[in-house]
């Protein structure tokens, strides 16, 4: 945690002196978070984490709101692997979608 720890304290210090409005953090798991918030002199206003229908992070996303932090998604829409879970079983190949096909 010795590098977190150390990032965190730069981008503090960009904040103090009116050079980063917010901080914000990416991947932080609850664990995490939570370690970043015992030491934090400015609270990420961020956590952009992975959420999408077939990984809901519904446990992580409920943490950080109850700390304040907002929580941004990346891959909202999910991941190649994950398309094949949005075509109708009648579709062949996620790659020949419809757009009837998808439900």
């Amino acid at each position: 945690m010795g590098s977190i720890l150390a990032r965190e304290c730069c981008l503090t210090d960009l904040n103090v002196q009116g050079l980063a409005k917010n901080v914000g953090v990416s991947n932080m798991s609850i664990k995490k978070l939570k370690e970043v918030l015992s030491y934090a002199k400015v609270k990420p206003a961020v956590n952009q984490v992975e959420v999408h229908p077939y990984f809901r992070n519904q446990e992580l996303i409920e943490y950080c709101a109850s700390e304040g932090v907002h929580v941004t998604a990346y891959s909202s829409l999910g991941t190649p692997s994950s398309a094949g879970h949005l075509v109708k079983k009648s579709a062949p190949n996620p790659s020949h979608v419809r757009h009837s096909s998808v439900c």
